[in-house]
């Protein structure tokens, strides 16, 4: 019996050797809290970078040790912004890239979103060698940056984070499926914070509107 299972460990360690992208669910619209009922007035537009939103994970045990996990978060934390931020402000529209200050006027813009990834922290760590757990973690600092008649309403970073646990299984994929559970639940977690910034924000709700955005 013995030999069996070191054989089944040996055969396991032989396929970990690979590579599993962490794929995340379709991103949505995050709940987000609000001391206010109505949304923020205004039509806004949102820009969103996630240059930084990727890392490379590897499993920290023993189990899976030679398998990669590439994490991208980018698309889904891009998506979840302009998913969550539609449901805050009364009328939102994404720009890849910064307006020109006669854009803005044209445009109609109540002034501008910049929601941002600062920093990415992951990992994946597994116990057992037959029967094996895998544990991931994941931290993602965020920041908004809003402005509206050329001032700074909101400038501030927040904090998501998230944790899952999964069956490694024979070939290792279960260790990338703890990833995406964890910086999925991340993701949420961060850009509910964001968006709770803008919403409840006294200032942009009641600043004296007419001044165009730069």
């Amino acid at each position: 019996m013995h030999r069996i299972l070191i054989s089944v460990a040996l055969s396991a360690t032989a396929l970990a050797a690979c590579t599993y992208p962490v794929e995340t669910p379709p991103a949505e619209a995050v709940p987000v809290i609000t001391a206010y009922t109505d949304r923020v007035p205004g039509k806004w537009v949102l820009i969103v970078d996630a240059a930084k939103a990727n890392a490379a994970l590897q499993d920290a045990g023993t189990r899976c040790s030679q398998t990669d996990y590439p994490l991208d978060l980018a698309k889904t934390f891009t998506e979840a912004a302009d998913a969550t931020f539609r449901t805050v402000a009364e009328d939102v529209h994404v720009s890849d890239h910064a307006l020109s200050k006669s854009e803005l006027l044209s445009g109609g813009y109540s002034g501008v979103i910049i929601v941002s990834v600062s920093d990415l922290k992951a990992s994946i760590k597994t116990t057992g060698v037959v029967e094996s757990r895998a544990a991931a973690e994941t931290e993602i600092e965020g920041a908004i940056l809003v402005i509206k008649a050329g001032e700074r309403m909101v400038d501030t970073r927040q904090k998501g984070k998230g944790d899952a646990e999964r069956d490694t299984h024979i070939d290792c994929s279960g260790a990338g499926e703890a990833a995406a559970a964890a910086s999925d639940a991340a993701v949420q977690d961060v850009i509910g914070k964001l968006a709770e910034q803008f919403a409840n924000s006294h200032a942009i709700r009641y600043s004296v509107p007419g001044l165009a955005p730069q």
